[in-house]
């Protein structure tokens, strides 16, 4: 197994990328959709990716039609949570100036609810590697949690906890935590392939779970 196979996983996480307290990145698959929108709070805010476009999934810009509306992209669309898909887009007229408060939906929330989520799931069927990335940052700490299951070599999990010191306002903290886990990757570079060999030979297939403890 080529460790670059995990770290492609994750390479598309982008934490600077952040509109709001919390964030669900659209890489989240649709076979775990639903069991991840269950642990995070009816204000999820999501970004989907649509025709070459980041649009913003949140109740925070919801009008009365049931449009969400991004004055930064001047349109307003529907989403369907199933299919995971933009839809109806229409270019934005006049709407409330109750709007134009949440431009974006940027920084202002944060600056109020000093919470940053960052998720990431991907289920590689051609490798048989199913992983998640989970990041929760609050008061200037962060615990980023990895985990990847790979059936191809003997059904063994490798799962991570980690906790850090992060400094300044959101956008900063991203930053800081992106810099953590790209660490993280160069360590599971160094260490996977020879750890997943190792305990092909020794253990049965039968499910081993493994935890690494970086220093």
């Amino acid at each position: 197994m080529q460790q670059s196979s995990i770290q492609q996983i994750f390479e598309n996480v982008i934490p600077a990328e952040l509109y709001s307290s919390t964030l669900e990145l659209s890489q989240i698959t649709k076979q775990n959709f639903e069991s991840v929108l269950n642990t995070v709070s009816n204000d999820l805010i999501r970004i989907i990716t649509f025709q070459n476009e980041k649009f913003i999934i949140s109740k925070l810009i919801m009008n009365e039609e049931n449009y969400y509306v991004s004055t930064r992209l001047q349109k307003k669309f529907k989403f369907d949570p199933v299919q995971n898909l933009i839809t109806d887009v229409e270019k934005l007229e006049a709407e409330p100036t109750s709007f134009e408060c949440l431009q974006g939906l940027s920084w202002e929330v944060n600056e109020n609810n000093n919470i940053l989520i960052i998720a990431n799931d991907m289920i590689d069927e051609r490798n048989q590697i199913n992983s998640s990335l989970r990041v929760v940052s609050k008061d200037n700490k962060a615990e980023i949690k990895l985990q990847s299951h790979i059936l191809e070599n003997g059904n063994i999990q490798f799962s991570l906890v980690e906790n850090i010191d992060t400094q300044g306002d959101l956008q900063a903290q991203a930053q800081q935590i992106q810099k953590e886990i790209s660490k993280i990757f160069d360590k599971l570079e160094a260490e996977t392939e020879n750890t997943v060999k190792g305990a092909r030979r020794v253990l049965p297939i039968c499910g081993q779970k493994i935890n690494w403890e970086f220093q």
